[in-house]
């Protein structure tokens, strides 16, 4: 069928909460998490791997989001929640040091090598003083390009793997965010996007939220016709 234009409005990736987090085979890694964040692994670090696809970023992000509101609450801060391009030396001081208690590092593999080191540092300093601390890669540390000190250190606290979730889980997810919004999301729809679109759950989320506010703007049914044009409009059909 032949694709129609339309005006889309901006796709807005869901904001990542742990609550938001779709668990499928990875509650472990959640409760690790959640673990974390109620101080139970204090002085020790969480360390998280797999690809982006997997839901790391979204459990970092998460994390850092019920850490802050946690720090309000008790009338404190969190002391520092980092990315690598922030802890890399090509973006800080040379006498960068994280005031804690909370240190978060995305993309470990990413650190140049002064930062690992000031990375280590940090991570001894955690242990010392019971900070909260939770890193991320693509890798287990002993199969990451780092120095050997720093992947011993975040081999030395608890090592989970994230696994991908399935078209199962990706639906049943898509179905549930639909609803939350107010509107069914057809399973026809759901399958198409999954065989059609980009398949990373953000962004399937976000085209689901895209087809509500499509929908109710030009009073168009949600069917694979609206999917398909939402799709190919905003770049992302990909043929079989």
């Amino acid at each position: 069928m032949k694709p129609t234009q339309i005006l889309l409005p901006l796709l807005q990736v869901p904001v990542p909460t742990l609550a938001s987090f779709v668990t499928g085979p990875n509650g472990e890694a959640l409760a690790a998490v959640q673990a974390l964040l109620a101080g139970e692994h204090d002085g020790e670090p969480v360390y998280l791997w797999g690809d982006h696809a997997s839901g790391r970023s979204h459990l970092l992000r998460g994390f850092v989001c019920a850490a802050a509101v946690a720090a309000g609450d008790a009338g404190g801060r969190v002391g520092s929640s980092v990315s690598a391009e922030w802890v890399d030396a090509a973006t800080v001081p040379g006498d960068w040091s994280p005031p804690g208690p909370v240190l978060v590092v995305d993309d470990v593999d990413q650190l140049s090598a002064d930062a690992q080191v000031r990375l280590f540092d940090a991570i001894n300093r955690g242990r010392a003083e019971g900070w909260r601390m939770l890193f991320a890669g693509p890798l287990p540390p002993a199969r990451l390009t780092l120095r050997g000190e720093l992947s011993s250190r975040l081999a030395q606290g608890l090592v989970l793997q994230l696994e991908h979730l399935t078209d199962l889980d990706k639906a049943a997810a898509m179905t549930d965010y639909a609803a939350r919004a107010g509107f069914e999301l057809p399973p026809e729809v759901s399958d198409y996007l999954l065989r059609h679109g980009r398949r990373d759950l953000g962004t399937l989320l976000a085209v689901v939220r895209a087809i509500d506010e499509v929908s109710l703007r030009d009073r168009r049914p949600v069917t694979v016709r609206l999917a398909h044009d939402l799709l190919y409009s905003a770049d992302l059909f990909c043929p079989v």
